[in-house]
This record gives C-alpha cells, structure tokens and sequence, in this order.
C-alpha cells in the first residue's frame, strides 16, 4: 500500500525527475558536448575533406560496437530499475548477464573490425586509405561496449551523479586528447585519443558501477554469474528484439554515410551531412537525457505497480521532451546560417541540410517519449516490426533514390521520411498498448 499522499508522492518522482535530470545534463555537456567541441577542432584544423574521413571512421566504430553490444544496455536499465526493489538476486543476475555479454561480445567485435578494415575500407568504402585508421580505432570498441553497459546500469540504479561525474572527468580527456593527436598527427592522432578516453571512461563507469551495485544489495558476485542462464528467457524477449532494432538503426546511418562516400566529392558530402546530423544529436541530447531518466522512473513504477505514478511519469516526461525539443529546433533553425559556420567556411553551404535534419527532431521526439511505454511493457518484438524496420528501410530506399543527385540534402531528407513513418509505427503500437503500468 502505498503510504504517500497524492501531494507527497508528486513531491518525490519531481525530486527523482529533476535530481536524475540535472546530473544526466552535467553528463552530457561534458560527454556529447566533448564530441561536438572535439568534432570543431578537427573540422577548422583538418579542413573538410578529412573531417569527412574522421566522421566515416567514428561512424564505423559506433557499428560495431552497436551491434556487440546487444542492447544490453537499455537492458540493463529496464531491469535493474524494475527489480533492484523487488528481487535483488534477479537484478544481480541481470546485471552479471550484461557484464559477460559485453566483455565477450566487445572483444569478439573489436577483432572482428581490424581483421575486416581492408575489405571494408576498399570493398565497401573504396576508400583503400581509411584501412589502417579502422585497424587504429578497433580496441576502442570493446571499451564503448562496456561503458554502455555500465552507464546503463547506473541509469537503471538512478545513480545519475556518478554518470555526471565521469562525464565531467571522460569529456575533459576526450577533448584535450583528440586535440593534441588532431595537432600533431591528423586523422590517425583523434581515432588513437578516441582509443585512450574510452578506455578510461569504460575504467571509471565500471567501477562506479559495481560500487552502486554493491550499495544497493544487488552485487554481481561469483553465483550471479553462474546463474546468468536462467535468465536466458528474458535476452530473448527483450534484448534480442531491441538489438535487432539497434542493428537496423545504426548500420542505417552507417550505410548513409556510405552511400555518400562513393558518390562525387563524397568525403565533402559525408562532412556536410556529419555536421547537421550533430547539430540534431545536440537538439535531442536534452530530451534524451529526460527520457533516460523518465524511462528508469516509469519501470520502476511499473515493478512496484504503481499506475497512478506510472501515468504520472509518462505524461511530465513527454511534455518536457516535447517543448525542449520545439524550442532548440526553432533556435537552431533562426541561427543555422552561424551554427554551420562554426564547423569552417566550407560548410556554409550546408545550411539547407540542416534546416531539413532539424525538422526531424519533431517527430523524433514524440516518438522518443511514446517509445517509453513500449520499452517499459517489453514490447520489442513490435518496436522491430512496427518502428525500426519501417523507418530504417524507408531511409535506405529514400537515400539510394535521393543522394546521388541532391547529396547531403537527400540524405537528410531520407531522415524525415524514416522519422515521420517511424514516428506513425510508434502511436499505432502505443494505442494497441494503452498507457497503464499493467
């Protein structure tokens, strides 16, 4: 029975809200802000065309550990948020699931991309140079992998200071490292920094992780880990559909940014659709950030069967993800004209496609908010069917058809075609499910 007056209760999930919040914004400044900062640096040091090659190279990174990662990290975060109250020997074994998944499937990933950086460069790319660079930046995988990882294990324990600090600590490295490497040996200096901070990052979050663990009763020890099979029913209902979800979004972009390197004057192309699609990840860094901690709230809620604090939950949390949203993609839209200049003189140009990437940003929103109660319910069979699938195969046919004439601007509007039919996937699944914690 649920001992908190009305009043009282929405004291708690505001201060929840705002607490988680306000670390998770610390982390992110620090964390995707030293990617866009690092992302400057290199595009007015190095000039257009190897912006465009680094771009490439970091899209190909995040592949890989995209697809090894296994979506153990919303995983991770789902469960232990729903159980680290109710059954703290599940949520340990959850959490030892996600450890093994990750250290395995990181190694095997990062291997697998410096065996196959020739034939994805010159096969795929035909872009025989960028070899070498893949062999450069593949251990970085396996650290990412990881970090994920526990960065959503601290999410799922609402232990979002300890993801603001080792933002704050990774963000500074990540910058002053990529600037020295972009300063005295170019493209191959900023993959190697990447390599270093993300070895360190992964350092940090694990250790908080496990100390969090530890707090909270719900430690990882040596039979959590022999009993991580018995959660065997769980990876296949939930993790394995989110993944295939992930292996269709990502390899996406991926594949865009291939598709735009074999085009002419591709790397010029590839750095002027990086650009804009940066200036859109910043737009949703803050909406993101609010469902990453509204998502951890509403499982929660959902684990203890509070309905009353789960519709609560929701509706707060697609508001402020709705107006952030509005008021960033109108700035951004008012100054888009400074917002490319600061990537370099080259990149004014761009200015069409990114007033085309940020109207994506709507329906990207609504749909992010939404996607919580799919998520909560488990409903990633029908997020695969019903979301990524249509929207990420509209925007491969879309760019195929549009890039070779109309370059980074098809590929941007490739993007609001997949968002809007993504975005129409997600109210038809959510209207099916109903907005209950039940």
């Amino acid at each position: 029975m649920d001992l908190l007056s009305p009043a009282a209760g929405e004291q708690v999930l505001r201060r929840r809200l705002q607490t988680g919040f306000l670390w998770n914004v610390i982390a992110a400044v620090f964390n995707q802000g030293s990617t866009l900062a690092l992302g400057l640096l290199v595009s007015n040091l190095l000039g257009r065309e190897r912006f465009g090659m680094y771009a490439l190279l970091q899209s190909t990174m995040l592949l890989f550990a995209n697809i090894a990662q296994f979506a153990m990290g919303i995983t991770t975060t789902k469960y232990l948020a729903e159980f680290r109250s109710s059954d703290k020997p599940r949520a340990a074994r959850i959490f030892a699931a996600s450890l093994s998944i990750a250290a395995f499937a990181g190694v095997a990933a990062s291997v697998i991309a410096w065996a196959a950086a020739s034939r994805i460069a010159d096969g795929i790319l035909h872009r025989p140079e960028l070899a070498s660079l893949i062999r450069i930046g593949a251990p970085a995988i396996a650290f990412i992998v990881l970090a994920g990882v526990c960065s959503g294990a601290l999410a799922g324990f609402e232990n979002f200071r300890s993801i603001g600090r080792c933002g704050v600590i990774s963000g500074i490295i990540y910058i002053g490292a990529g600037a020295i490497g972009a300063m005295r040996w170019g493209v191959a200096g900023v993959i190697a920094s990447i390599v270093i901070s993300s070895a360190i990052q992964a350092a940090i979050l694990l250790a908080l992780a496990l100390r969090e663990a530890k707090r909270q009763g719900v430690t990882p020890g040596v039979q959590a880990f022999r009993e991580i099979f018995i959660e065997a029913p769980l990876m296949t209902s939930f993790a394995f559909p989110a993944a295939l979800a992930g292996f269709s979004t990502v390899p996406t972009l991926w594949l865009v940014n291939a598709v735009l390197a074999r085009a002419a004057n591709g790397m010029a192309e590839v750095a002027l659709f990086t650009a804009a699609n940066w200036v859109r990840l910043m737009v949703m860094f803050i909406p993101y950030l609010i469902s990453t901690v509204g998502s951890s709230v509403l499982n929660n809620y959902r684990g203890l069967g509070d309905d009353a604090g789960y519709r609560k939950t929701f509706w707060v949390n697609f508001a402020a993800v709705t107006l952030t949203t509005v008021a960033a993609a109108a700035a951004i839209m008012v100054a888009s004209p400074l917002v490319m200049r600061a990537f370099g003189r080259d990149f004014v140009e761009g200015r069409g496609a990114l007033i085309i990437i940020i109207a994506v940003t709507l329906p990207e929103a609504i749909g992010l908010a939404f996607f919580q109660i799919v998520q909560a319910r488990g409903r990633m069979w029908g997020s695969l069917l019903c979301i990524a699938l249509p929207r990420d195969s509209s925007i491969i046919i879309s760019c195929l058809l549009l890039v070779p004439r109309y370059g980074a601007v098809g590929a941007c509007l490739s993007f609001l075609i997949g968002a809007t039919i993504g975005l129409a996937g997600n109210l038809l699944l959510v209207r099916s499910l109903g907005i209950s914690a039940r």
